[in-house]
């Protein structure tokens, strides 16, 4: 009896230091090396007309910046006009994932994604581009042609980048990530659905 009081001390105790090792909405942001997203990306803006893209997002390994280590992430795109591949170097800690962008490895880290991730926080980012402003709005079941996401989380944001305003809003499910983004920059709309996700 004893024995098996112990066994359950010591279980209990594994998964309570499993549990407390992910911040609280790190499950919503899957970071492992090799990880693979493939998204469809329907458009459609004034000059272009409607079209559709693909976008693949990968982690690639990791890299030390300034003494600190980060996961590198890959954005590459096909179809869509003017889009080119973009990298990203994130870290993640008990207040959130921080972002280095690759095209500004020189500039300090911005908070992309704070933790915890519960209805009605907001943040801002600072990013080199200029600052994006988030809110989690909701719990919600996506559901889509395919598959259902239960459980996502519905984050709204408004922002600019190079001086160009945007709104939009994107779906996180537990252990797979973004599900969808939907958002507007300068009347041009963008849809992106995730496809195909590889751990």
């Amino acid at each position: 009896m004893k024995k098996h009081l112990l066994t359950n001390l010591y279980l209990f105790i594994a998964i309570c230091s499993l549990s407390c090792s992910q911040p609280k909405g790190g499950d919503y942001v899957p970071s492992a090396d090799g990880t693979k997203w493939e998204y469809s990306v329907e458009y459609a803006a004034a000059l272009v007309g409607v079209g559709k893209g693909k976008m693949v997002s990968r982690i690639d390994g990791d890299e030390t910046i300034n003494g600190k280590k980060y996961r590198k992430r890959i954005n590459v795109y096909s179809g869509i006009p003017g889009a080119e591949a973009e990298v990203y170097y994130e870290r993640e800690s008990n207040e959130g994932i921080f972002t280095i962008d690759g095209k500004h490895k020189d500039k300090p880290e911005y908070l992309d994604v704070m933790f915890p991730l519960e209805i009605g926080i907001n943040w801002t980012s600072h990013r080199p581009a200029g600052d994006v402003h988030f809110r989690v709005e909701s719990l919600e079941t996506l559901e889509l042609i395919d598959r259902t996401y239960k459980d996502c989380l519905r984050i709204s944001y408004t922002g600019s980048y190079e001086s160009k305003s945007f709104e939009g809003y994107y779906f996180l499910a537990k252990d797979v990530g973004m599900v969808k983004d939907v958002y507007k920059i300068q009347g041009a709309t963008f849809d992106v659905t995730l496809e195909k996700y590889q751990d």
